[in-house]
């Protein structure tokens, strides 16, 4: 038999064959019980709320202002998950140095009690990928200025908890969606659309077949008879998030069940993955042109609205918004039912001298292709100012109106008081957004000063939209949060909001 040299060559005597294999045994399980020492302080790391920097959040004051003695700060709070892992379900705490009331919150869902506040995530947003970032943004008003709390002698905005996902592996991508159309109605089966610039194709005596093209005269709308004119609208909630309600049997229910004649297409520019914030602008161009097209089928007059609102200021994206109304008013100058709101809410502190200088802007590019439409342009704070943009409106143009807003809830008879003044200069108003919440699309609804309101606006011949048509969970919407109907809504699927609209005549 012969016998390998398994020694140790020098003969010191350090161990035989046997020896040496008892080593690397015992060497292996040594390698094997330090792997699973570092998966368990791997797997570890990964329980939720127990992650060291499992998130981080950046906090940005974007405009502070006063009204009316109170102070109004916006912010802009920036989420990021630098972890290898998705980041599944995530809630923000901010502490503040004195009480606070929430005007309007975006991208998340916010309750507030005495100095903080807290935000969890909306539905499309509660998933952020490996390196992803989410951003929410809030306004809110207190008698003195806004500023977070400062914590282990560093200014923090709080503190924001995550839940991490287990599964480890290279980085994946999560794109927030829209909320999914509940598949207990189907949705509507396109019918082909008129002409361009055609009446609807029904046999009923339509908004659009009663009234034809509309044009400002005095303070308010009339008819291609020259008689006065007072639309009732709906708008809808972002398309960006909500396009399952943009059909032709949601509209048709609004139109033959509500006596609605105008539809108000609302576009996001930066919440809701909007146009100008990395959504997907050919998308929500297609929803336009759809709601457009439904709008015109049934007779409705329809406005496309450049939905600004945490922008504040309409010059931040006034290239993007030139392009945009070029393009649709070049598709629509034959149409006589297609209205442009081009700035929803100008806020921040943004100046009537602001709006105006971008207005002109815009208005040039769509009076190039559109020489009769009907343009709404916003106006300060939220577009409440109107008595403001009164003292120098826009020259050189025809049938422009402008914008104002308000919740019932909220806004009263001081509110009013400006609309009067404006009127009495001979500004032409229309309500383009409007509800009997309060200013943050929650709360408490208002039915008896929404009544009054409309009694108001019925007065002075002054059309009015209401928002929303959805059914997100907020006093704003018109369906309840458990409706899953997408048209002929019945009573039970309304809110309390809805149902006082559906009922005004």
């Amino acid at each position: 038999m012969s016998v390998s040299a398994e020694t140790k060559s020098g003969g010191d005597g350090e161990g035989t064959m046997a020896d040496r294999k008892d080593r690397k045994k015992t060497l292996r399980l040594l390698l094997i019980w330090a792997a699973v020492l570092l998966l368990m302080l791997f797997t570890a790391s990964s329980v939720p709320g127990k992650t060291k920097d499992a998130m981080t959040a950046s906090f940005k004051t974007t405009a502070v202002w006063k009204q009316d003695r109170e102070t109004f700060t916006q912010m802009t709070v920036t989420l990021k998950n630098p972890q290898p892992r998705i980041i599944t379900g995530w809630s923000l705490t901010l502490q503040m140095d004195g009480k606070i009331t929430l005007v309007n919150g975006w991208n998340g869902s916010f309750s507030v009690s005495g100095k903080t506040m807290t935000v969890r995530p909306a539905s499309y947003n509660k998933e952020i990928s490996s390196g992803g970032t989410t951003q929410i943004g809030f306004i809110l008003k207190s008698s003195a200025k806004v500023n977070c709390k400062t914590m282990n002698g560093t200014v923090w905005n709080g503190s924001v908890k995550s839940t991490i996902s287990r599964n480890v592996g290279k980085k994946t991508t999560v794109t927030p969606s829209p909320a999914p159309a509940p598949s207990t109605s189907p949705s509507p089966k396109p019918t082909p659309a008129p002409a361009s610039g055609s009446s609807a194709e029904t046999a009923t005596a339509t908004p659009l077949r009663q009234n034809g093209r509309l044009k400002v005269r005095g303070t308010g709308l009339v008819n291609e008879k020259g008689q006065s004119v007072i639309l009732k609208g709906v708008s809808t909630h972002g398309i960006n998030w909500y396009p399952q309600y943009v059909s032709k049997a949601a509209f048709k229910t609004l139109r033959d069940s509500w006596g609605v004649q105008c539809i108000r297409l609302a576009m996001y520019t930066e919440e809701y993955n909007g146009y100008c914030s990395g959504g997907d602008a050919s998308a929500l161009k297609k929803t336009i042109q759809n709601g457009v097209k439904y709008a015109t089928e049934l007779g409705l007059y329809v406005i496309i609205d450049w939905h600004i609102l945490s922008d504040g200021n309409p010059q931040k994206h006034q290239k993007e918004a030139v392009s945009f109304f070029r393009e649709m008013s070049s598709r629509y100058k034959n149409q006589k039912n297609v209205i442009y709101e081009i700035c929803n809410e100008p806020n921040g502190g943004t100046s009537w001298k602001t709006i105006k200088t971008y207005a002109q802007a815009v208005i040039k590019a769509i009076r190039a292709n559109d020489k009769n439409a009907v343009i709404l342009v916003g106006t300060p704070t939220w577009s409440q100012d109107v008595d403001t943009a009164a003292s120098d409106p826009l020259q050189g143009y025809s049938n422009i109106m402008y914008s104002f807003h308000f919740y019932a809830a909220t806004h009263g008879e001081a509110c009013r008081k400006k609309v009067e003044n404006a009127l009495k200069k001979g500004l032409p108003v229309f309500v383009s957004e409007f509800g009997i919440s309060e200013a943050s699309g929650s709360g408490r609804a208002d039915r008896k000063e929404g009544d009054r309101w409309i009694s108001f606006l019925k007065k002075n011949r002054i059309s009015f939209v209401c928002w929303n048509l959805s059914n997100k969970k907020e006093t704003s919407s018109l369906l309840k949060s458990t409706c899953t109907r997408l048209s002929c809504f019945k009573d039970s699927d309304l809110s309390t909001e809805g149902l006082w609209y559906k009922k005004l005549k």
